[in-house]
């Protein structure tokens, strides 16, 4: 952060040189995945949401914890959480192979 009095090119401890303020900038826009932040996020969440609730309809869980859990999976949740999973990824994909 700089003072009241100093000027662009200089910090508190002292002045930047320009390859150093390259390296902060190049730093700073591939920082935390850079512009594919959130494609990535949609491919891991869309890829959660198809193979988690897709295994639980495959083989539900052979013991169940308590009487309130249920034996298999409800098929329209499963269902519309695997569509809206699928759907994620191919727009994640798109968006990742696109540019």
């Amino acid at each position: 952060m700089s003072g009241e009095g100093e000027s662009p090119d200089t910090c508190s401890i002292g002045p930047v040189s320009a390859d150093l303020e390259r390296k902060i900038s190049v730093l700073a826009q591939t920082l935390f995945l850079g512009e594919n932040l959130l494609p990535l996020l949609a491919l891991a969440f869309g890829g959660a949401l198809v193979v988690g609730p897709g295994l639980a309809l495959i083989k539900p869980p052979e013991n169940r914890k308590n009487e309130t859990d249920l034996e298999k999976p409800p098929l329209g949740r499963t269902i519309v959480f695997i569509a809206l999973g699928a759907l994620m990824v191919v727009w994640a994909l798109a968006s990742l192979l696109s540019g």
